[in-house]
């Protein structure tokens, strides 16, 4: 909340159940462009969607930040801190790496220090308050999502996506 205050930039993470037979890349951009993620005019919006019976995962970028998260580095950071964990089914553990990688990416691109994030790798006892107060404001998210999805929303134009299966990997 902070950082879309100062900066406009939002990060939204959203976890469904199943995509409802729509496609992978057709559920992000609808969700994407139904709740205007990130300032309309910067178009600074930052979507991160896992789809649980699916196996799937896709980020969503605003062209406001396509110079600073290119597909390769999405895919990167999905790489190196999400998949491994999805992988294991810990899904909320991916998903809060993965928030981590990206919150710092767009906190140093906007030159924003207020708020002070782990590196997605750490792991220690000292996280365990912040990864509590964390899952609790991801359900929360996830029902306003959830329910603002059914009840209609904003529309905006197109978004450059990056999609990955983390169970279906060639090795």
């Amino acid at each position: 909340v902070s950082l879309a205050n100062k900066t406009g930039a939002q990060i939204v993470v959203v976890t469904v159940p199943n995509l409802d037979g729509a496609s992978l890349e057709e559920y992000a951009t609808k969700l994407f462009r139904k709740f205007g993620i990130g300032d309309s005019e910067k178009n600074n919006g930052l979507l991160l969607l896992l789809a649980l019976e699916e196996r799937k995962m896709r980020v969503e970028v605003g062209y406001g930040l396509e110079e600073i998260l290119p597909d390769g580095k999405t895919g990167r950071f999905q790489d190196e801190y999400m998949i491994p964990y999805f992988k294991n089914d810990e899904f909320t553990t991916g998903m809060l790496n993965g928030y981590k990688a990206f919150f710092k990416e767009v906190a140093e691109y906007y030159n924003y220090d207020d708020i002070t994030i782990d590196d997605p790798e750490s792991n220690t006892d000292d996280d365990f308050i912040s990864f509590v107060i964390f899952i609790i404001v991801f359900w929360v998210i996830i029902i306003i999502i959830v329910n603002s999805f059914t009840s209609g929303g904003n529309n905006r134009n197109g978004r450059r996506r990056r999609s990955s299966s983390f169970f279906y990997y060639d090795g």
